[in-house]
């Protein structure tokens, strides 16, 4: 998505990248009674359990004093689209780390559920909403780390040079 003009940082900034990288997580419990003792239940977290972790809005914003199709409008508009880019791979990097510590966390399952009354369950229920998070936690911490490293070096003034140089200086 292209955005013109409005939520640009300072007056000197003719474009920008912007995303979010946004953890979620959906614990679904089962009840399930005891067979043999009345009012009793075992619970479990079904196969549908799952953790979360995405970017959203992706959104890249081009100065509105550069008309849209113009040299640097493309060029600005590309160097921003490398940076979506860059926020994907640094993403993806991350993504089987984040599997892997995800598939360590035991979750009760209806083969072995969890027993316990619903004080018990709500504190089962934290104890796995906090190691997934923390999980969550890891993965954003990498991805942030890797890409600021990539976002440092292709706003360097090296590659900005690259950029100002694909247009004449006068439609600059």
């Amino acid at each position: 998505m292209y955005s013109p003009g409005p939520g640009l940082i300072s007056p000197d900034k003719v474009g920008y990248f912007a995303s979010r990288y946004k953890p979620g997580l959906d614990l679904r419990k089962v009840k399930a009674p005891i067979e043999g003792k009345k009012g009793q239940f075992h619970y479990y977290w079904d196969t549908d359990t799952s953790a979360i972790a995405h970017l959203t809005n992706m959104v890249v914003y081009v100065s509105s004093r550069y008309k849209p199709g113009s040299c640097p409008y493309e060029a600005i508009a590309t160097h921003e689209r490398v940076h979506g880019k860059d926020a994907v791979s640094s993403f993806n990097l991350h993504k089987d780390s984040l599997f892997t510590d995800l598939e360590g966390i035991t979750v009760p399952q209806a083969a072995t559920p969890f027993e316990g009354t619903g004080a018990d369950v709500d504190a089962e229920e934290a104890r796995l909403a906090s190691k997934v998070g923390a999980s969550l936690q890891r993965f954003g911490q990498k991805f942030h780390k890797s890409y600021s490293k990539l976002k440092a070096y292709r706003d360097s003034a090296h590659q900005y040079e690259k950029v100002n140089k694909q247009c004449p200086k006068g439609e600059w």
